[in-house]
Protein backbone atom coordinates (compact mmCIF):
# COMPACT_ATOMS: atom_id res chain seq x y z
CA UNK A 1 0.00 0.00 0.00
CA UNK A 2 1.25 3.46 -0.88
CA UNK A 3 2.35 5.55 2.13
CA UNK A 4 1.63 9.29 2.08
CA UNK A 5 3.53 11.57 4.47
CA UNK A 6 1.61 14.76 5.27
CA UNK A 7 1.35 17.63 7.72
CA UNK A 8 -1.63 19.65 8.88
CA UNK A 9 -2.10 22.93 10.72
CA UNK A 10 -4.40 23.07 13.71
CA UNK A 11 -4.79 26.84 13.73
CA UNK A 12 -6.07 28.17 17.05
CA UNK A 13 -7.27 31.69 17.75
CA UNK A 14 -9.36 32.93 20.68
CA UNK A 15 -10.06 29.32 21.79
CA UNK A 16 -11.45 28.40 18.36
CA UNK A 17 -9.99 26.07 15.75
CA UNK A 18 -9.87 26.71 12.02
CA UNK A 19 -11.07 23.97 9.69
CA UNK A 20 -11.79 23.77 5.99
CA UNK A 21 -14.27 21.87 3.85
CA UNK A 22 -12.62 19.78 1.11
CA UNK A 23 -13.27 21.08 -2.36
CA UNK A 24 -12.14 18.07 -4.40
CA UNK A 25 -11.64 14.31 -4.47
CA UNK A 26 -13.59 11.43 -3.02
CA UNK A 27 -13.83 13.20 0.35
CA UNK A 28 -15.21 16.43 -1.16
CA UNK A 29 -17.52 18.19 1.30
CA UNK A 30 -15.97 16.65 4.42
CA UNK A 31 -14.10 18.80 6.93
CA UNK A 32 -10.36 18.70 7.59
CA UNK A 33 -7.49 20.66 9.03
CA UNK A 34 -5.60 22.35 6.19
CA UNK A 35 -2.34 20.81 5.09
CA UNK A 36 -0.80 18.51 2.56
CA UNK A 37 2.06 16.31 1.42
CA UNK A 38 5.52 16.57 2.90
CA UNK A 39 7.95 16.95 0.01
CA UNK A 40 11.34 15.24 -0.19
CA UNK A 41 13.93 16.84 2.13
CA UNK A 42 11.20 18.87 3.87
CA UNK A 43 10.34 18.75 7.57
CA UNK A 44 6.77 18.48 8.78
CA UNK A 45 6.95 22.04 10.10
CA UNK A 46 8.20 23.32 6.74
CA UNK A 47 5.44 21.46 4.89
CA UNK A 48 2.86 22.87 7.25
CA UNK A 49 3.91 26.49 6.68
CA UNK A 50 4.30 25.97 2.91
CA UNK A 51 0.88 24.38 2.59
CA UNK A 52 -0.77 27.27 4.44
CA UNK A 53 0.71 29.66 1.89
CA UNK A 54 -0.49 27.46 -0.98
CA UNK A 55 -3.96 26.68 0.37
CA UNK A 56 -4.78 29.88 2.25
CA UNK A 57 -2.33 32.59 1.17
CA UNK A 58 -1.64 32.72 4.90
CA UNK A 59 1.39 32.89 7.10
CA UNK A 60 1.37 30.81 10.28
CA UNK A 61 3.76 30.18 13.11
CA UNK A 62 4.17 26.55 14.15
CA UNK A 63 3.82 26.64 17.93
CA UNK A 64 3.71 22.98 18.97
CA UNK A 65 3.84 19.45 17.62
CA UNK A 66 0.61 17.68 18.61
CA UNK A 67 1.42 14.22 17.28
CA UNK A 68 1.37 11.98 14.24
CA UNK A 69 -1.73 10.07 13.26
CA UNK A 70 -1.76 6.94 11.16
CA UNK A 71 -4.77 6.05 9.03
CA UNK A 72 -5.48 3.50 6.31
CA UNK A 73 -7.67 4.80 3.51
CA UNK A 74 -8.86 2.45 0.77
CA UNK A 75 -5.91 3.12 -1.55
CA UNK A 76 -3.14 4.52 0.68
CA UNK A 77 -1.80 4.77 4.22
CA UNK A 78 -1.65 8.31 5.62
CA UNK A 79 0.97 9.31 8.16
CA UNK A 80 0.11 12.90 9.12
CA UNK A 81 1.95 15.16 11.53
CA UNK A 82 -0.32 17.67 13.27
CA UNK A 83 0.96 21.03 14.47
CA UNK A 84 -0.73 23.62 16.64
CA UNK A 85 -0.30 26.92 14.79
CA UNK A 86 -1.08 30.61 15.11
CA UNK A 87 -2.32 32.69 12.21
CA UNK A 88 0.01 35.62 11.49
CA UNK A 89 -1.74 37.04 8.42
CA UNK A 90 -5.18 37.18 6.83
CA UNK A 91 -6.20 34.22 4.69
CA UNK A 92 -8.10 33.40 1.49
CA UNK A 93 -9.47 30.00 0.53
CA UNK A 94 -7.65 28.76 -2.58
CA UNK A 95 -8.87 25.15 -2.56
CA UNK A 96 -11.54 24.65 0.10
CA UNK A 97 -15.29 25.03 -0.39
CA UNK A 98 -15.74 26.71 2.97
CA UNK A 99 -14.07 27.33 6.31
CA UNK A 100 -15.14 27.95 9.87
CA UNK A 101 -13.82 28.58 13.34
CA UNK A 102 -15.18 26.13 15.92
CA UNK A 103 -14.83 25.70 19.65
CA UNK A 104 -13.40 22.58 21.25
CA UNK A 105 -16.95 21.45 22.02
CA UNK A 106 -18.09 22.00 18.42
CA UNK A 107 -15.32 19.86 16.90
CA UNK A 108 -17.42 16.71 17.29
CA UNK A 109 -20.34 18.21 15.35
CA UNK A 110 -18.63 18.28 11.94
CA UNK A 111 -18.45 15.46 9.36
CA UNK A 112 -14.66 15.02 9.31
CA UNK A 113 -12.42 13.11 6.95
CA UNK A 114 -11.54 9.89 8.80
CA UNK A 115 -7.92 10.82 9.47
CA UNK A 116 -8.90 14.25 10.78
CA UNK A 117 -11.17 12.62 13.37
CA UNK A 118 -7.93 11.36 14.91
CA UNK A 119 -6.50 14.90 14.85
CA UNK A 120 -9.59 16.02 16.79
CA UNK A 121 -8.65 13.43 19.43
CA UNK A 122 -5.09 14.89 19.58
CA UNK A 123 -6.61 18.34 20.17
CA UNK A 124 -8.79 17.03 22.98
CA UNK A 125 -5.78 15.35 24.60
CA UNK A 126 -3.82 18.60 24.34
CA UNK A 127 -6.62 20.43 26.17
CA UNK A 128 -6.77 18.08 29.18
Amino acid sequence: MKIVQAACAVIKKDNKYFCTQRGHGVRKGLWEFPGGHIEENETGEDACTREMIEELNATVSVDKYLGTIEHDYEDFHLSMQAFLCSLISDYNLNEALDSKWVTLEELDTLPWCDADKKVVELIKEDNK
